[in-house]
């Protein structure tokens, strides 16, 4: 019996081991998603960028649907908050490749995922009336300051703050954050994660083809095999890929330790951004993501 239970417990242990080596995976794969990104920021229009994204991303979720047999039918108020969310995600993605046509994809990450969770809080406390404890003000202030070292406020003035692209950076940061919480609440209203992104991500592609039609939306079968390789990375392995694990990890290791793993996007993002674009992060930029990291633990410490 005593040689079982350690069997048992030994294939737990390996289990979430396993788990966790996945989940590091998925943050490496979201961190290095700002570098494959601003490889080909300047290839295309913004708009066609994001619509071969996110059709790609949609044509990825049809086998996991398929794979998983759930019910694609959808209640009218989970439909509207879909919808929502995917004229959102269209804004945050164009923001997004915009902001890296100019602006340093370690700098990028930085701001977009440290603040993201703040302006997160923010929007729920004001919106749903959540109280705000002394702890979380502190979080919330010590968050602010460190968005301030990123920005380098002190040096820049509002023409250096949109040339460096910073300024869509942290309007991507205010977009995820009205994003993350639509997509709360269409899934709480009976919707499973994968079917939600199905609609999503296929939502979006309609949209945003709309827009793109602007453009030559079919000149990228002229490009490089680079400009394919970085919207498969993007769409398969970033997205669906990672955001699957994302979810599974969830479920496994539970949300409270699935939220730390989160730390690691802006570590890889830097660092991948350092050894392929040879974009040095100022000891500035790091002061500010480590005190801006820190924030984020705070204001998220009862959860």
């Amino acid at each position: 019996m005593e040689l079982k239970m350690k069997q048992a417990d030994g294939g737990a242990n390996r289990s979430t081991i396993g788990f966790g080596a996945l989940m590091i995976t998925a943050m490496a794969a979201w961190g290095a998603s700002w570098t494959s990104a601003k490889l080909i920021a300047g290839m295309a229009a913004a708009e066609v960028l994001v619509f071969w994204r996110f059709l790609m991303t949609f044509i990825s979720f049809i086998p996991i649907i398929l794979w998983s047999k759930e019910s694609l039918r959808l209640n009218v108020k989970a439909l509207g908050l879909t919808f929502l969310s995917a004229v959102l995600l269209i804004g945050y993605n164009e923001v997004f490749f915009a902001g890296l046509r100019y602006g340093a994809a370690g700098v990028g990450s930085l701001l977009v995922t440290t603040l993201s969770p703040m302006f997160t809080f923010l929007l729920s406390a004001s919106l749903f009336g959540r109280k705000v404890g002394k702890k979380e003000i502190f979080g919330l202030l010590l968050g602010l300051a460190g968005g301030v070292i990123i920005l380098d406020l002190g040096h820049l003035d509002t023409g250096d703050l949109v040339k460096s692209g910073n300024l869509l950076f942290l309007l991507g940061a205010v977009v995820w954050a009205a994003l993350t919480i639509t997509s709360q609440k269409a899934q709480e209203n009976g919707v499973s994660t994968f079917v939600y992104s199905f609609y999503l991500y296929g939502f979006a592609s309609l949209l945003d083809l709309v827009m793109a039609l602007r453009y030559p939306v079919l000149e990228v079968f002229q490009y490089t095999p680079v400009f394919w390789w970085n919207i498969f990375y993007l769409a398969v392995f970033s997205t669906t890929f990672a955001n699957s694990i994302f979810f599974f990890g969830s479920r496994k290791l539970g949300a409270g330790p699935t939220s730390v793993f989160m730390y690691l996007v802006p570590v890889f993002a830097v660092f991948v951004s350092w050894q392929l674009l040879h974009e040095i992060p100022k000891g500035s930029t790091l002061l500010g993501g480590i005190l801006a990291m820190i924030a984020v633990y705070l204001v998220n410490r009862r959860q």
